[in-house]
């Protein structure tokens, strides 16, 4: 018994004593290494920036990985998700990317020695909400009888996929999705042109693009055009003039090509205005006279009478009343008795 005794507190003596050894042949690397944790700087709904910088407190040793480590839970570890950067360890960056939107993340910077693993201070942010894509409609153009162009731009999908894009139109402002509309699929950000089809001639339509993402739909801003006429094919051209009688007025030239059947002309000219697609409820003036015309005249006819065949026609009108430094939309016009076409649109810097 007393043997058995005497074993136990030998045994216990050795390992009490290789216990105190390994702990003090395994150096704390804590005390070899500091490393500070970077705030999260540039954040959004799915990646943010942050990192660290990493001093020696002790002797200089091979640091084998380092970046920053992240989790929605407090203490983060290797164990989770974490960067292993590859550049300068005394300061480095390092975006931390798969993030879910509107989520509070917990976030430390670490490097790793053979002693072990040394974590820096911990930050904490929330990452944005996903918020409504931003679209903007440049401009419409080629504006036939039936058919138009839109022409716009996604700036932003909100922090999420972008589900469906397009254009939507109808003769009443604020059109939307449950209107007429063309339907993209998915796609990233950038500059679109979608075409409209199915219009009625000579009526007045109101286009905005919309994004969809997770969120919800985003409209853009509201254009509106009007279809063309009848008889007239609309290839109406604006062009400035290069000559500029004085610093308030611009030429503009009008241009119709070629048309088979022109119904009765009762005017034409120019319109102009501060905001785009100006119409003859603007700011216009009429064309001085007929420039040119593949047809003989005949007496007593002009502005109001019948142009049969007539396969060019030119003119040009005055912009006056401008102050310089402003931009200017204009477009040429031709109304008949069907109605008011419009020609492409350009626009100008009064000098």
């Amino acid at each position: 018994m007393e043997i058995k005794t005497w074993y136990f507190a030998f045994i216990s003596m050795v390992t009490l004593c290789l216990s105190g050894c390994y702990k003090t042949n395994a150096p704390d690397p804590s005390k070899i290494i500091q490393v500070t944790t970077l705030n999260p700087t540039d954040i959004e709904q799915r990646f943010t920036s942050s990192g660290g910088t990493i001093s020696f407190t002790g002797a200089v040793t091979t640091i084998t990985a380092y970046g920053v480590c992240w989790s929605k839970k407090p203490n983060p570890t290797v164990a989770d998700n974490k960067t292993v950067d590859s550049l300068s360890p005394d300061r480095f960056s390092s975006l931390l990317t798969g993030l879910t939107p509107n989520t509070i993340y917990y976030v430390r910077a670490y490097a790793t020695i053979a002693d072990g693993t040394v974590y820096g201070n911990e930050f904490s942010f929330n990452s944005l909400q996903v918020t409504l894509p931003s679209v903007s409609l440049v401009s419409v153009d080629l504006v036939t009888q039936t058919t138009a162009q839109a022409n716009y731009t996604i700036s932003s999908n909100g922090g999420a996929d972008i589900i469906s894009r397009g254009i939507c139109w109808s003769t009443n402002p604020n059109p939307t999705t449950f209107e007429s509309k063309t339907k993209e699929g998915l796609s990233g950000m950038g500059g679109f042109a979608d075409a409209l089809n199915g219009l009625t001639e000579n009526t007045i339509y109101y286009a905005r693009p919309y994004a969809i993402n997770s969120l919800g739909t985003g409209y853009g801003n509201e254009l509106t055009f009007t279809t063309s006429i009848s008889g007239i094919t609309l290839n109406l051209v604006t062009q400035i003039g290069s000559i500029i009688p004085n610093v308030d007025t611009v030429m503009a030239i009008g241009v119709l090509l070629p048309v088979t059947l022109l119904p009765n002309v009762l005017s034409y000219g120019v319109c102009w205005s501060v905001s785009p697609n100006p119409s003859i409820t603007d700011d216009h003036s009429f064309g001085n006279d007929i420039k040119q015309y593949k047809v003989l005249p005949q007496p007593g006819r002009g502005r109001g009478q019948t142009y049969p065949n007539m396969s060019d026609l030119r003119f040009h009108s005055p912009m006056t009343d401008l102050q310089s430094g402003i931009t200017y939309y204009c477009r040429v016009f031709v109304t008949t008795s069907a109605g008011t076409g419009y020609g492409q649109m350009t626009s100008f810097v009064a000098q």
